[in-house]
């Protein structure tokens, strides 16, 4: 699995290092969320940091890749408290992703990612059956729709309001499978800029 994800990324990386024309799609945002838990005395701390780079290969399509990595402590990788300062994991997700805009003048434009991602992280709040952290390894595919207002110079605001997502991944011992649609239950912020065009 990881010696396919690499090819498909040194095959990403060769397809935008060859381009002759075209525009550069830098986008991404940033997320930082605590809580408390009173009961316990404990707080929960969530941190996401998910960039993006991509090469236009028509006036509304941009291919490339992408990077999820989201820092747990004291929660888990939905930001949900656990109760435990001293339950921490880290998780990050890379891979292409393919993103389709339709402008509306030179201000509004919407648009959707498509991704296919590696997973591979651990958390503390999971064990193996020697009481180690376990290991988190699988594939993660997400379609998110999002809307971009352009502020100036193709530098512009991304605002995203859920999506539809598929994981399977596996804890050393277990398999899992989640699949989400949660439109409307969750809000991002981002930025974008695009160089080029």
């Amino acid at each position: 699995m990881k010696k396919l994800t690499l090819i498909a990324l040194f095959a990403i990386v060769g397809f935008v290092a060859n381009a002759q024309k075209g525009s550069i799609l830098l986008s991404g945002n940033i997320g930082f969320s605590t809580s408390s838990v009173e009961k316990s005395n404990t707080s929960a701390q969530l941190f996401n940091f998910n960039p993006q780079i991509g090469y236009g290969i028509s006036d509304n399509l941009h291919f490339g890749v992408f990077n999820e990595t989201t820092l747990a402590k004291g929660a888990d990788f939905n930001g949900n408290a656990l109760g435990n300062d001293n339950l921490n994991g880290n998780l990050v997700v890379v891979g292409p992703f393919l993103r389709y805009t339709k402008k509306f003048g030179d201000i509004f434009a919407v648009f959707a990612d498509a991704k296919l991602g590696w997973m591979s992280g651990y958390h503390d709040a999971m064990t193996d059956s020697r009481g180690n952290a376990s290991v988190m390894s699988g594939f993660h595919f997400g379609i998110t729709p999002s809307a971009l207002i352009n502020l100036t110079n193709n530098f512009g605001l991304t605002f995203s309001f859920g999506g539809v997502n598929y994981q399977a991944f596996g804890f050393n011992e277990a398999q899992s499978t989640e699949f989400n649609m949660n439109f409307g239950k969750q809000f991002s912020v981002g930025v974008q800029k695009v160089f080029g065009k």
